[in-house]
């Protein structure tokens, strides 16, 4: 069963936190983590969270680590089940440990408000429609077969059959709402809830990827090109490089 992977090869400390000053006297504690929402043609979504992961506890400004790791890995699905096209839209969250277990509290209030945000009539309201079968989500990141209209998004109810695909134009028009929730619940935690969280939570970076078929590769590789994801906050600047591979 085909899975997609966030990687990232390396993490690079542009500018430690804190401004001039603090830099003299403490080092950075980097911890990386994500959400991914997975949304395919029939309006199935899976919400998934890495948790917080250590990338080095030792930054200094001009300072890169070569971490070479999965960050998260996300199951797609049989494919007679949850139909192609896919996309994938996530939120990249880096934080600087102070005190406490912030980074990771923020992660979790940001996937379940994913959930909630990302519910069958929240789809169909995007669409402009009201629909009759809808898609759900079972717990840990695996998909779920879709249930009737109004069942929470996320509890352990299901049937056997399955929403049919959306025609290309509806699903653009899901991937376009999906990625806004997922910068506006990210911002909305950010200017809300991360002052009181003990970790200095940078504001997230949201990253879309279409999965069009099973067999897609990129470039003819199954893995896409390398990007560099700036987060910059707290008087610092990080510069995270990532890349997608499917297999």
């Amino acid at each position: 069963m085909a899975r997609i992977a966030l990687s990232i090869p390396r993490v690079r400390c542009v500018d430690e936190t804190g401004g001039s000053w603090a830099e003299k006297f403490g080092n950075d504690e980097i911890y990386l983590g994500a959400v991914l929402a997975l949304i395919n043609a029939n309006k199935s979504v899976a919400v998934t969270t890495s948790g917080s992961k250590l990338v080095g506890n030792n930054f200094d400004s001009s300072e890169t680590v070569h971490w070479m790791r999965d960050l998260v890995i996300q199951d797609l699905g049989d494919p007679l089940v949850y139909p192609y096209p896919k996309v994938v839209v996530a939120s990249l969250v880096l934080a600087e440990h102070d005190t406490g277990n912030g980074r990771n509290d923020f992660l979790e209030r940001l996937a379940n408000d994913l959930r909630a945000k990302l519910n069958p009539a929240a789809l169909d309201a995007a669409l402009g429609r009201v629909g009759g079968g809808t898609v759900r989500r079972g717990g840990g990141g695996t998909l779920t077969p879709s249930v009737p209209r109004g069942t929470v998004l996320g509890s352990s109810e299901t049937s056997a059959t399955s929403a049919p695909a959306l025609n290309p134009q509806a699903f653009d028009l899901i991937k376009g709402f999906a990625a806004e929730k997922v910068k506006e619940v990210g911002n909305y935690l950010i200017s809300t809830f991360s002052s009181w969280m003990g970790d200095d939570i940078f504001p997230p970076a949201v990253k879309v990827l279409d999965i069009p078929s099973p067999d897609h590769s990129w470039n003819g590789q199954r893995m896409t090109p390398e990007e560099d994801v700036e987060f910059v906050g707290h008087k610092g600047k990080y510069r995270v490089t990532m890349y997608w591979a499917m297999d």
